[in-house]
């Protein structure tokens, strides 16, 4: 019995998100439940509980089971009828298609003709079990399909002998790290006329909270309560957690389902199309405000008079700021944000609903290169199986036997717990082992422990520079790899990293470099995306700024450990202890997607609950060119895989970086 309270907080939490529908799978909810989705404002799609999973249609074409299914609907509506959250009759899940769906609709079109009848598996398939040709049986009023492409979606919304509304009823499997590519959805609705809506699966978590034998908490699934037929942690595919607080993943379905819409026109920094997506409502129960940033700080702001833009209709406005001093190398971000202007019975004044931030066309000058002349000078020997490169305040070892950097002092202090090296892999999410990313990229897992190095050669290119080349060849022998540390007399370490995989390889899970650092070097803070995680395919819910967070106890635990906290688009971060003092890591030809961990990633890779992983006096660094995207279109067939654009083919790629020293 899911308590009042919880009920409630998840109707907050619903709106909260924007999300304004909702599908009671699979069976009728508490009517309590209905009671909340009327006051607060849901569509709702009320199910029938009739599912017949494991044998398809086979009841519902057996007359001696017509009484049941008839029941089953009669029940639904004779209860439900007065609640006007309720605008969809559902006939069951999963259950096949036959004549007793059928007779179910008759009945229930012809109690209440107010209503729609929706029915995921009325769907008319050809000897193949093939639909692509075939309409749907006249007796629903929708097409709606589970996870579909979206290609095949958009074919049904403008196909030209159907007029009937298209629907997902499940997509967007919100499994673990998951809902990569999901704004492309959004668009596909909102560009096609037909194509009315989503239903995520799903909402939350279905996680048991538990203790082990230590009093350490972990959420419990399939499998953890001595149970030998389960579906492990099937359950754990929502947007929300199981205690009903945010994941990073809510940000991202906020912000792509937000009501309002901007647009920064053409040809102008300052001019802003808004569109209104809201059903009903006109744009007054809105205050609009903005800021512009510099390199991630603000520099002005503002607030602008109320919109009455009505549902539907879009309107041009101005932000009146000032433009700035521009300042060579620099970028500058205007956002603006719809916040309500007073309270609501899910939200109090000053909730931000909507938000969009656009880069400014402004015509910046590049950054003066580095003047090298005042860094101080730098001295190199080689000693003890190493490499020495020492300066004014820092020295830094490269081993000889591997060509790694293995040391990293400064003013005595040692950063470095274990060595920077290549990383191709990452620690499986649930997409990639449902999508069986293992089977066909496996070769990556160990590519960067098993490089052999063929060359290592240092140069003192001045007083003040020193430079160390590596060279590796990898164990399938056609793919290379070259490393150039370039030091400075400031204690900078550029690095320079080219690959090049070679023949007939499989897609890269990353391109990137990982140490280990000391964990009093806890502080994060960072200038990109943030501050939630992002990814590459997953990346729309966060906004350019400088964030700060703790290593250890601002990380994200998944309920099944697994790749996560990553930071796409970071120009630079800093990591540092109690002091102040540290290391700082920016990115030079392109931005860095980086993240860091309190665990190795072994112990991500290996856990299965979050109480299994241990403490570590190390935090995991990576610094990543490239990693493939999350995916999530499902999580138990191919299309559980990142889009093609997110994943990395074989080929060349390259990037740089540098490590600064921070010391206070």
């Amino acid at each position: 019995m899911v308590p009042e309270e919880t009920m409630i907080k998840d109707a907050h939490l619903l709106k909260q998100f924007n999300i304004n529908a909702v599908r009671t799978s699979h069976y009728p909810n508490d009517p309590r439940w209905l009671e909340i989705c009327d006051e607060y404002g849901f569509y709702i799609i009320d199910e029938a509980n009739l599912e017949t999973h494991g044998i398809g249609g086979l009841l519902s074409n057996d007359s001696d089971w017509t009484g049941a299914f008839l029941e089953r609907a009669q029940r639904m509506v004779e209860r439900d009828k007065n609640h006007p959250s309720v605008v969809f009759w559902s006939l069951g899940n999963e259950s096949g298609n036959g004549p007793n769906h059928a007779a179910m609709a008759g009945w229930v079109k012809e109690y209440d003709n107010t209503r729609f009848v929706h029915y995921e598996g009325a769907q008319t398939r050809d000897e193949n079990y093939n639909t692509d040709n075939l309409l749907d049986p006249p007796y629903v009023d929708m097409i709606s399909r589970m996870y579909n492409p979206l290609e095949v979606m958009v074919k049904w919304a403008n196909h030209p002998d159907e007029t009937r509304p298209v629907l997902y009823c499940e997509y967007a499997h919100a499994m673990g790290n998951s809902l990569g590519n999901f704004y492309k959805f959004w668009h596909a609705i909102r560009s096609n006329k037909r194509f009315i809506g989503a239903f995520i699966w799903d909402w939350t978590d279905q996680g048991i909270l538990q203790k082990d034998e230590s009093g350490r908490e972990y959420w419990a699934y399939g499998g953890d309560f001595g149970d030998s037929i389960n579906s492990s942690n099937f359950c754990m595919n929502g947007i929300i957690n199981a205690d009903q607080t945010p994941k990073p993943v809510t940000w991202e379905v906020k912000k792509i389902q937000q009501p309002v819409a901007m647009e920064l026109l053409n040809g102008s920094p300052n001019t802003v199309r808004i569109t209104n997506w809201h059903h009903f409502s006109d744009l007054s129960r809105y205050d609009i405000s903005w800021n512009l940033i510099e390199n991630g700080k603000q520099i002005q702001k503002g607030y602008l008079a109320s919109l009455a833009t009505n549902p539907g209709d879009s309107e041009n406005i101005i932000i009146p700021f000032k433009e700035p001093d521009i300042k060579p190398g620099a970028e500058y971000h205007l956002t603006i944000s719809f916040s309500l202007n007073k309270d609501f019975p899910w939200a109090l004044k000053g909730h931000e609903v909507a938000w969009e931030q656009f880069k400014l066309p402004f015509n910046v000058p590049p950054a003066p290169p580095m003047d090298l002349s005042n860094l101080g000078g730098v001295s190199k020997e080689e000693k003890d199986g190493f490499i020495q490169v020492s300066g004014t305040g820092f020295s830094l070892l490269v081993s000889k036997s591997n060509g790694l950097l293995s040391s990293y002092m400064l003013e005595d202090q040692e950063i470095i717990k274990s060595p920077l090296k290549p990383n191709f892999w990452r620690p499986l999410t649930d997409n990639d082992i449902g999508g069986r990313m293992p089977d066909r990229s496996g070769i990556w897992k160990n590519a960067g422990d098993d490089l052999e190095l063929t060359s290592l050669e240092s140069t003192t290119i001045s007083p003040n520079e020193v430079r160390i080349h590596s060279s590796y060849k990898l164990s399938d022998d056609k793919s290379s790899l070259k490393m150039t540390y370039t030091v400075h007399g400031d204690g900078s370490i550029v690095v320079a990293y080219e690959f090049t995989s070679g023949g007939n390889v499989p897609n890269i899970p990353r391109i990137g470099m990982q140490m280990q650092i000391y964990e009093e070097f806890d502080n994060m803070e960072w200038y990109g995306l943030g501050p939630h995680e992002t990814y590459w395919d997953r990346n729309m819910g966060s906004a350019v700024g400088i964030y700060k967070s703790s290593v250890k106890n601002d990380f994200f635990q998944y309920a099944r450990p697994q790749e996560s906290n990553n930071h796409w688009s970071t120009r630079w971060v800093k990591l540092t202890n109690g002091e102040g003092s540290g290391i700082m890591i920016k990115g030079n030809t392109n931005t860095l997607s980086f993240s860091a961990w309190p665990y190795s990633m072994s112990d991500l890779e290996t856990a299965k609950h979050i109480n299994e992983l241990p403490d570590r006096d190390f935090i995991t660094l990576n610094i990543d060119h490239l990693q493939m995207g999350v995916g999530g279109d499902n999580s138990w067939t191919e299309r559980a895989r990142p889009h093609e654009e997110y994943r990395i083919p074989a080929g060349s790629y390259s990037y740089s970086f540098e490590i600064k020293p921070i010391i206070e």
